[in-house]
């Protein structure tokens, strides 16, 4: 059976049916474009017509074109999913494209050819995109190790295959860590003040685990209006610490995975020849160097702390005039800040959902 005819991926007709679209799908598209790839690679590496922007730059830019549409579209379904079946495939998926990359970055023919045209730029005639896409492209090699001696370049690509096998089972653990927290309530009083949609999908939740009354989880939907509306200060505190502590302990910890991915971020940085991983996420940036960025912040916040000390004043003063709060804590901010602002300008941000409702707002869109 041709691989072409049943997978949605590969049928290149420019619109991406996501209704149709499979997790079973994703590892043969991924395979084959990227055996696609290779192919355009090798033409690439073995013209024997000198480097210009036409047979090098472009044919390096748009070479991967699928490949990088598919793993987007793999990426939207992980987050919009998030089920294990898309989990599991991001610990194919990240090794895979981390080698990839690195097969055409720390490639010394591939390099040579694009020097050449980014040194010859001015002979070639480039200028505006082509110009800009040039020295882009040079930028990218020397900026991910194309300079490194083969003994580095080795070090660089167990580092970055760490790195891609640990950086989705740090976010599934996230992920796992958000779905599993549950919070049983039952009684009427303690969910007083939280929105009746909000009640709503609780009630669903509690009704699916053959329980009465609520279940509250940590996904946003359910979170923010329960830390905006509840009246029920110990159930606010609950999530709060819950939502903020999690994947920090436990089945689903994040502790020692973070640790690893800052010292092999460090390790990565320091063999490219810069301090620290700050300083090679800024080279291309505005701000240039972690120095700046610091300086930027100190600023902002010698010019916004006064502001907000201010405003978190209001916020004890209303908590306590209104309910005699003698501690204002951090789950208590959300709720007294929506209840002062509805007190002082008459606005509820809840007052806008019947406007907001999901149909409306795609007829809206299209």
């Amino acid at each position: 059976m041709n691989i072409h005819s049943n997978n949605p991926l590969l049928l290149s007709n420019g619109i991406t049916k996501f209704d149709i679209i499979k997790a079973k799908h994703f590892m043969p598209a991924i395979s084959q474009t990227i055996k696609s790839s290779k192919k355009r690679l090798k033409s690439i590496i073995d013209n024997n017509e000198k480097p210009n922007f036409i047979n090098t730059i472009l044919e390096l830019e748009l070479h991967k074109q699928h490949l990088d549409q598919i793993v987007g579209i793999y990426f939207v379904l992980y987050v919009v999913h998030s089920n294990n079946k898309y989990k599991k495939l991001s610990e194919k998926i990240s090794p895979m494209i981390a080698e990839f990359r690195n097969d055409i970055i720390l490639n010394a023919t591939l390099f040579e050819k694009v020097k050449y045209v980014f040194d010859h730029a001015s002979e070639l005639n480039l200028d505006g995109e082509d110009l800009r896409l040039t020295q882009e492209t040079y930028n990218k090699f020397i900026k991910n190790g194309s300079l490194l001696d083969t003994d580095q370049k080795i070090e660089l690509r167990e580092i970055d295959k760490e790195l891609a096998s640990l950086k989705p089972k740090f976010t599934q653990n996230l992920l796992n860590a958000t779905k599993k927290y549950e919070l049983h309530i039952s009684g009427n009083k303690q969910v007083q003040g939280i929105p009746e949609s909000v009640l709503e999908i609780a009630a669903a939740k509690a009704k699916e685990n053959d329980k009465d009354g609520w279940i509250f989880t940590l996904d946003a939907p359910v979170y923010t209006p329960v830390m905006t509306y509840a009246e029920n200060r110990i159930l606010r505190e609950k999530m709060h610490r819950a939502f903020n502590s999690r994947a920090n302990g436990g089945e689903f910890s994040n502790k020692n995975i973070l640790k690893r991915i800052t010292t092999l971020r460090n390790k990565r940085a320091n063999l490219l020849g810069l301090d620290s991983h700050a300083h090679y996420m800024l080279q291309n940036r505005m701000a240039q160097t972690p120095e700046k960025v610091n300086d930027f912040i100190e600023d902002l916040l010698n010019k916004s702390l006064p502001k907000a000390k201010k405003e978190l004043d209001e916020i004890k003063i209303f908590s306590q005039d209104n309910d005699d709060i003698d501690q204002l804590n951090p789950w208590d901010l959300a709720y007294y800040s929506g209840k002062m602002k509805k007190h002082i300008y008459g606005f509820d941000q809840e007052d806008l959902r019947p406007y907001f409702k999901v149909e409306y707002v795609v007829k809206g869109v299209f």
